[in-house]
């Protein structure tokens, strides 16, 4: 039997977000097939507290760790903060008001364990608005993925999985 991938999910929150769906994306978190290790929130800026709420109800034994930040710094310095203190080798991002499939970590560290050469994948999104479901696909192929980024970001931020070594390494987020 392969030895389970550890690994941290990272999370950004912004105080207008809506706290219904932080609960539905936080439970999409914590009833994957395969539970992370850790999860990171990070508090950007002024947070309130019905969201607080929200992740202090959380019912799990998966260690939380929440980083607020004294200011709204935006998305990508959130994140690199948050980094810091994920504690795996593996993070997985997810948005705070998207919903994840069940199995989506499972998937991901599966095929992390076949092809230890890849630093990032994503994966397709079902997206959500008032005339009803689409899915967004986004090139799966390296060579397709390599020609796509020229001129758009070739991944789903929201369902990456990464080397956070590897991603360290080139600047973190920007």
């Amino acid at each position: 039997m392969e030895k389970k991938i550890k690994f941290s999910v990272l999370l950004s929150l912004y105080n207008k977000e809506s706290p219904i769906f932080l609960s539905e994306s936080l439970q999409s978190v914590i009833n994957q097939t395969v539970a992370p290790d850790q999860i990171v929130i990070v508090y950007d800026g002024f947070i309130s507290e019905s969201l607080k709420a929200v992740v202090n109800s959380l019912e799990t034994d998966i260690p939380l760790d929440i980083i607020q930040l004294a200011e709204n710094v935006g998305l990508g310095r959130a994140l690199n903060e948050g980094l810091k203190y994920c504690k795996y080798s593996y993070v997985a991002r997810m948005d705070t008001d998207d919903i994840c499939h069940k199995r989506r970590f499972e998937y991901q560290i599966k095929f992390l364990q076949n092809n230890p050469n890849v630093t990032l994948l994503g994966t397709s999104v079902h997206e959500f608005d008032d005339d009803g479901r689409r899915e967004k696909k986004l090139p799966i192929t390296h060579n397709d993925i390599c020609k796509f980024a020229r001129t758009k970001n070739p991944f789903n931020h929201m369902s990456v999985m990464f080397k956070k070594d590897d991603i360290l390494k080139v600047g973190g987020y920007r």
